[in-house]
């Protein structure tokens, strides 16, 4: 929702536009996961790691085997997906309208701002923890 007086500076850089159209292509915005959606989505993410896990096959079988089900979960996922991350659009009219290829691009946009960035962050602050809490235990011994 955009405030009347909305000031330019104000909007989200994270948010991200692709193009989506089987014939004709039309710009949509892909915005980054509220908390809540990203949790909900994180949970289903885990249960497909564990599916994964519990099926994977070494070498290059394994390798298609992760592209294949990664296709599966968000091809069982992205109506779900749309829903969170181009709230403007109609979820299942959009669902008619992108191709799959489309569908994957918009998947790795929404991990690269709402994972990736995150994943780094995280690392990046238990760097920083780590030597604080090495010195804290030589100063206590």
């Amino acid at each position: 929702m955009i405030p009347e007086n909305m000031d330019e500076k104000r909007i989200n850089p994270q948010i991200a536009e692709v193009e989506v159209g089987i014939q004709y292509l039309r710009k949509i915005s892909i915005y980054p996961l509220s908390l809540y959606h990203e949790k909900n989505l994180s949970k289903k993410i885990a249960t497909f790691l564990g599916t994964f896990s519990e099926a994977s096959v070494e070498g290059a079988a394994g390798a298609m085997s992760i592209g294949v089900f990664a296709a599966d979960f968000i091809m069982e996922n992205i109506e779900e997906i749309l829903s969170y991350a181009a709230p403007e659009e109609n979820a299942q009219t959009l669902m008619q309208e992108i191709t799959s290829d489309q569908a994957v691009e918009i998947a790795k946009i929404i991990y690269e701002i709402n994972y990736e960035t995150i994943i780094k962050k995280v690392l990046e602050l238990l760097s920083r923890m780590k030597p604080k809490a090495q010195e804290e235990a030589t100063t206590t011994v």
